[in-house]
């Protein structure tokens, strides 16, 4: 074997042996990839002050179908973006923090567009899906993931619509759907069955939110930060409420308590100042720490906020909380115990009753027999004077 064939095999174990998992690309060094399993590249751009992004379908000759993880992290001048037809999955935060981004279309082979894939985001207009892509559609600008029970994946963060109504056909919202929503000012779940984590965070807009009866869970800080959220109607088949759900909704001064609710997380209500009046029902077993009636004051450190009522049942875990934390609270008494109250109270009368007419016996009893005594005594005494008498008068 002549030597350049040996350098040649060795060059090529070295190469080899080498990590692939991040190559420059040949063009420029504005992206790197990874190799999938399947020899396809997944890309990740290097370049955070760009401007105009035309990803390639090919680098380094092999097919990019992957935008990685955190692929446009922190490229706050990204203003326009081309993805290839060759493209089929966006990882988590692929575009998190494209500040400029106004329009993104997706291609038709997308099938996978994993969670946050799109946060911060904040000057997104509009999502638009290619004709043809069986797994997402496009409704108005909003993005929607097809199937048996068709989710909402994202609602742009700068459409300027105030209202929105979820169509009949939608049965999910993915979490953080409607997140950093700028314009939306009133919100309407219809026939959704499942609500994901923080759906609506930092919604400043948002005034009125309306959920339908079929949601059983609202899962984290759902509806935290909606600083001007007012009113919100909850499900009637709410049975949990998350930690830190309307945090520091300091507008907030209307909302419903279902029937079924059985658990309220840590600080979900906090810095709520509005909510001066809590009917909480009875079917509420676990309240987390500062779930109700706490702000927090100019040194930072939690305090009550004043003028909280609470409207509880005696004896139930919101009565053992507003008695706990030193609220005011007003309170009924269950029917079976005032039965009982008013049963004894009745019970303790006629045994005091009792006790005084025998009392009154007693003494009546005991004056007679005195009276008796003193009788018999003056009887005595009468016959001994007589006796007496006759003893003198025999003499």
């Amino acid at each position: 074997m002549n030597l350049s064939k040996i350098c040649g095999i060795a060059a090529g174990v070295l190469i080899a042996a080498m990590p692939v998992s991040l190559l420059p690309c040949a063009a420029a060094e504005t992206y790197s990839y990874t190799l999938l399993d399947d020899g396809t590249a997944s890309l990740k751009c290097e370049d955070a002050a760009l401007v105009h992004a035309d990803i390639p379908e090919t680098i380094d000759g092999h097919t990019v179908t992957a935008l990685a993880e955190n692929c446009f992290n922190g490229c706050t001048q990204l203003e326009t973006v081309t993805i290839p037809d060759s493209v089929t999955t966006i990882y988590s935060y692929a575009f998190q923090g494209c500040s400029m981004l106004e329009t993104i279309a997706i291609p038709q082979a997308v099938a996978k567009i994993e969670d946050f894939a799109f946060e911060g985001c904040l000057s997104l207009q509009e999502i638009t899906v290619a004709d043809g892509n069986e797994t997402y559609y496009a409704e108005n600008g909003i993005l929607f993931k097809d199937g048996i029970s068709r989710t909402l994946v994202r609602y742009p963060q700068s459409k300027t619509d105030t209202s929105y109504k979820t169509p009949d056909k939608c049965g999910t919202i993915s979490p953080w759907a409607f997140t950093d929503c700028r314009y939306l000012e009133k919100l309407e779940f219809t026939k959704v069955s499942a609500i994901g984590a923080d759906v609506c965070m930092n919604c400043t807009a948002l005034q009125k939110v309306t959920i339908c009866d079929d949601v059983p869970e609202l899962i984290g800080a759902g509806f935290a930060y909606c600083s001007s959220l007012r009113s919100v109607k909850l499900p009637e088949r709410l049975t949990q409420i998350g930690d830190r759900c309307f945090f520091g909704d300091a507008a907030l001064s209307e909302i419903n308590f279902p029937a079924k609710l059985e658990s309220v997380g840590e600080q979900a209500f906090y810095a709520c100042v509005e909510l001066k009046t809590l009917p909480l029902p009875k079917s509420i077993k676990t309240l987390g720490s500062e779930s109700f009636g706490y702000s927090v004051n100019e040194s930072g450190a939690s305090t009550k906020i004043p003028g909280v009522v609470f409207e509880v049942d005696f004896g139930s875990a919101a009565y053992k909380y507003a008695k706990s934390n030193g609220f005011s609270y007003r309170s009924e008494a269950p029917q079976s115990l005032i039965l009982i109250i008013v049963v004894g109270a009745v019970l303790a009368i006629l045994m005091i009753a009792g006790v005084s007419i025998s009392v009154k016996r007693q003494k009546a009893e005991k004056a007679a027999e005195a009276e008796l005594l003193a009788l018999e005594q003056r009887r005595k005494a009468h016959e001994e004077r007589k006796r007496k008498k006759k003893e003198e008068s025999g003499k």
